[in-house]
């Protein structure tokens, strides 16, 4: 569409069988909203002719769009978010890459929208930062967030800086993601890494605020932060152990969740959940190591040692989570094939019930967390199974995702009988898929019907 008949969609004396033809090629779901929107964007001279400049390329990237109508919604609410948005609109005339960054964030996660509108200043620094692709380490991160922090006063000052860099490199990551300069590996390893470095600069700023000695004080991350799995909205759970007293350390604990926790101005790092801990929400909030491995050995269930499969100490002092999940590991393999197979059943039942309840159970409703392919629960389930039953995750291993396909494929097919699971791994062309309806040579040529190597999930 050329510049000229785009001009005309900020013509207030156009009519609507005009206006509707341009933007036909776009599917928006209510054209007249959307024009609504755009004049809007173009109540002044200096912003229509700003806009006007704009108008193409914004309208291709629209096009290209799964959600052109929300993703010009939120380009509104950005622009108006702005102190200049003449300036702003000219800026996007002249970077064709950040109006493709907008449009394909703003349809991506409402989550990191609602972040670049209360910091539009990011988006001049994600189209003009030369490194942007850089794969960070976890002292990467924790170096940068400690230089952020340096000319912050006290804690408060301290914690709200750290929300900003956090809320960089979120966007950072983002943008990465969004133009595959990063797989998805890649991003969930520095989600996790940059969390890992967010817990470990918190812990120090308590620690240095309330003048406690953390050297027998370490954070275990399990979940998906434990397996380096995080995405950008995941909650993180967190337990925390001491070597001995755990007493010493409760309003650390404390302090370090309120300090992870608290929203300011609607901004907070992570939501953190604590209910990994040995008795859950009854357990007292630090526990030493020995009432750990205690807990393990006498009363925990079956489901609660799985969880350590992921677990790994991501802050304080990590010597303390490492001597700790060695001895925790021969506890972790105890259970016969059956029971863990039955366990994982029960569990993964549990939880597609809780998500039927909340009408989260279709692909209509909810199609990420369908079970289908695509089910990261599904997944993470099976490979929980496959570690309990062989002791993949033994020694150095806690930290390996549920997604790691070397874990699959030694694990046994579930007789299921005649009717085919609603969900199949074949390790023959590494790939999970719905097999309720279709035949899995169909939708697995590399194996037969009666090929040995397709598994349930």
């Amino acid at each position: 569409m050329s510049r000229k008949n785009t001009a005309q969609l900020l013509q207030r004396d156009v009519s609507d069988v005009d206006i509707e033809a341009l933007l036909a090629p776009i599917d928006f779901a209510d054209w007249k909203t959307a024009h609504a929107r755009l004049l809007e964007l173009s109540t002044t001279d200096a912003r229509q002719k700003a806009l006007t400049a704009t108008l193409p390329m914004l309208l291709a990237a629209l096009q290209e769009s799964a959600s052109p109508d929300s993703s010009l919604l939120n380009l509104e609410r950005f622009i108006k978010s702005v102190p200049d948005p003449v300036r702003t609109l000219e800026f996007l005339a002249d970077n064709p890459r950040a109006i493709e960054i907008l449009v394909k964030l703003f349809v991506n996660s409402q989550f990191l929208t609602e972040i670049l509108l209360r910091n539009p200043d990011y988006l001049e620094r994600l189209t003009q930062h030369k490194r942007i692709a850089d794969f960070k380490s976890r002292d990467d991160f924790r170096h940068e967030a400690e230089q952020a922090l340096a000319t912050a006063a006290d804690s408060q000052q301290k914690f709200k800086t750290l929300r900003t860099y956090q809320h960089w490199e979120l966007l950072r990551i983002s943008a990465c993601d969004n133009f595959g300069l990063l797989d998805l590996k890649s991003v969930t390893v520095q989600l996790s890494l940059l969390a890992d470095a967010i817990v470990q600069t918190a812990l120090s700023i308590v620690s240095t605020d309330l003048d406690v000695n953390v050297d027998e004080f370490v954070v275990l991350a399990f979940g998906k932060l434990g397996g380096e799995e995080l995405n950008y909205s995941s909650d993180i759970d967190l337990v925390f152990v001491s070597r001995d007293d755990s007493s010493r350390y409760w309003e650390v604990g404390q302090r370090l969740i309120r300090g992870l926790t608290d929203s300011v101005s609607g901004s907070f790092l992570y939501r953190v959940d604590m209910r990994l801990r040995p008795w859950g929400n009854s357990g007292p909030l630090v526990t030493t190591a020995d009432s750990f491995v205690d807990y393990l050995a006498n009363n925990a269930e079956l489901w609660e040692k799985q969880a350590l499969l992921k677990a790994r100490p991501i802050a304080g002092t990590l010597s303390i989570g490492f001597e700790f999940l060695n001895r925790a590991d021969h506890l972790l393999f105890e259970a016969s094939v059956d029971a863990v197979r039955e366990n994982v059943r029960t569990m993964k039942a549990k939880i597609e019930s809780g998500l039927k309840k909340k009408g989260r159970n279709s692909a209509k409703s909810n199609p990420v967390k369908d079970q289908s392919a695509t089910s990261s629960s599904s997944l993470s389930f099976y490979s929980s199974a496959t570690a309990a039953k062989t002791g993949t995750y033994a020694a150095s291993a806690h930290s390996t995702a549920s997604s790691a396909w070397l874990i699959l494929t030694s694990f046994e097919p579930m007789n299921f009988g005649n009717s085919p699971p609603p969900t199949c791994y074949c390790e023959k062309s590494n790939t999970l898929f719905n097999c309720s309806t279709t035949s899995r040579s169909t939708l697995c040529p590399k194996m037969n019907e009666n090929s040995p190597t397709w598994h349930a999930v």
